[in-house]
């Protein structure tokens, strides 16, 4: 999380997964709840959205928090050009493997192909389709063959996830709740949430 994060980057899937949560309660009539959510960010004083809304991290980057088996980057208007040196980068850096999934949200893409470089060889990635030249330019500067696919709600190739912009972070969350814990509860959470769901059908057939 960073000052100027856009706020539908970062409540949009926040929220699919904190419903889904509710929803495993009801239907699994169990009180173990699937997903623990945890912001984080360089400072524990809250966090402006580009909007103006104020967001209280749980931990910063300097923490020991507990191990992210997800790791979301939303994005925002003033990320596209962040430095390989930021603690966001590091962090990122530091606690991702082949063993967790990662997720870009429109302009996080970018912070994204920063911080993972080469291990993005041969991957497919995407991001809001204005900035799809200027993604492309950034994987050109760091010498990363990957494809930047325009056009496409959300794009996902081995533990890589990324989505298009804004609201698109919606549907990559309903992308990876449907993978975890199946297409009945992504259903029954998008019913809840009365939000129509936009399905890449080539990934989930």
């Amino acid at each position: 999380m960073y000052e100027g994060v856009e706020a539908l980057d970062f409540t949009g899937p926040h929220d699919v997964f904190a419903m889904a949560n509710y929803i495993s309660r009801e239907s699994l009539h169990s009180d173990d709840l699937p997903f623990q959510q945890y912001v984080i960010a360089s400072a524990k004083g809250p966090v402006k959205t580009a909007g103006g809304i104020a967001i209280t991290p749980d931990f910063t980057f300097d923490d020991a928090i507990p191990e992210a088996e997800i790791i979301f980057i939303p994005g925002g208007p003033y990320i596209k050009n962040i430095s390989a040196t930021d603690p966001m980068i590091k962090w990122i850096q530091s606690n991702y493997s082949d063993k967790n999934q990662i997720v870009s949200v429109c302009l996080g893409a970018f912070p994204l192909v920063v911080a993972l470089g080469q291990k993005l060889q041969g991957h497919t990635i995407t991001t809001h389709h204005q900035a799809i030249e200027d993604l492309r330019e950034k994987v050109n500067s760091l010498n990363i063959d990957a494809f930047v696919a325009k056009g496409q709600r959300y794009v996902s190739e081995g533990n890589v996830l990324c989505s298009a912009g804004v609201s698109s972070g919606i549907d990559a969350a309903f992308y990876l709740l449907s993978d975890i814990m199946g297409q009945e509860i992504a259903r029954k959470t998008s019913e809840i949430m009365e939000y129509n769901r936009t399905i890449n059908w080539s990934l989930e057939q």
